[in-house]
């Protein structure tokens, strides 16, 4: 028996529940349950799914953060979104006030080796990633090029959209 969880006209997931060969099939009294709790269990998903609020207990979103890094993934600025978004990824991740978040190294990394590669422009070095507080956060990178040989890098990092996350979980 299969079941569509449904919640506000949006899918959050799917139900299957298999007999053992050998047993009887599923009556009419157990598919009229599911189809009953089928809309709880989707609401359940979607409100774990989801954050309750926008980051950490605040009530606005934060401003996005911005981090010039040198190639080598030195930071060299940020301001102070920036500093507090760092804070919660390394929360997300237990790890130190010193250390990059590994999400932050990927998108530079993509970003570098696009690069290298010749690619002029390209979205590929971005990611978004599960904070501790079930909100979720979206990272770019890019390579900046300036009047010194030197490369650095400018990475964003922002609240991702709930509107844009469900967008990417319809199946239209």
């Amino acid at each position: 028996m299969r079941a569509a969880l449904v919640a506000d006209g949006l899918c959050w997931g799917y139900l299957t529940i298999f007999r053992q060969d050998g047993q009887p099939f599923f009556s009419e009294e157990e598919r009229q349950l599911l189809s009953f709790l089928a809309p709880f269990m989707a609401a359940m998903l979607r409100d774990r799914s989801l954050p309750r609020s926008p980051v950490d207990g605040m009530d606005h979103m934060p401003e996005p953060g911005l981090l010039v890094l040198s190639e080598t993934l030195d930071i060299l600025s940020y301001n102070a979104s920036a500093r507090q978004w760092m804070s919660w990824l390394q929360d997300a991740e237990g790890m130190d006030a010193a250390s990059l978040p590994r999400p932050l190294r990927a998108v530079c990394f993509r970003a570098l080796s696009e690069s290298s590669r010749g690619t002029a422009y390209s979205t590929g070095a971005h990611t978004r990633v599960r904070l501790s507080d079930s909100s979720f956060a979206s990272i770019r990178a890019c390579l900046l090029h300036g009047p010194d040989s030197l490369a650095k890098l400018a990475v964003t990092l922002e609240p991702q959209r709930i509107c844009c996350r469900l967008s990417r979980m319809r199946w239209d």
